[in-house]
């Protein structure tokens, strides 16, 4: 599976996974797996590691593009910056 916008997809040079924080991934990746298997879009809040070494929050929107087989060809959807919106979340 790949995710189709530019800047998530893997480019061989680093898979956005891989910058996600250790203690979210797991969440996530349920997140993902569930909505997949039910064939649903799904929003999900997580922390990233920043080129410059900061913690980010996101928020990701996707939806799963299947084969006609219904096995996963990408994801497809949105990651935006959430950090500024809720000082909460960075305590």
């Amino acid at each position: 599976m790949r995710r189709r916008r530019g800047c998530c997809r893997q480019n061989n040079r680093i898979s956005y996974e891989s910058i996600t924080q250790g203690e979210d991934r797991n969440r996530v990746r349920a997140v993902i797996h569930a909505a997949l298997a039910q064939g649903k879009c799904f929003d999900v809040e997580y922390r990233i590691q920043h080129a410059d070494g900061s913690v980010r929050w996101v928020w990701e929107r996707d939806v799963g593009l299947f084969n006609p087989d219904g096995s996963v060809i990408a994801l497809e959807g949105i990651i935006q910056d959430i950090t500024d919106a809720s000082p909460i979340r960075r305590a």
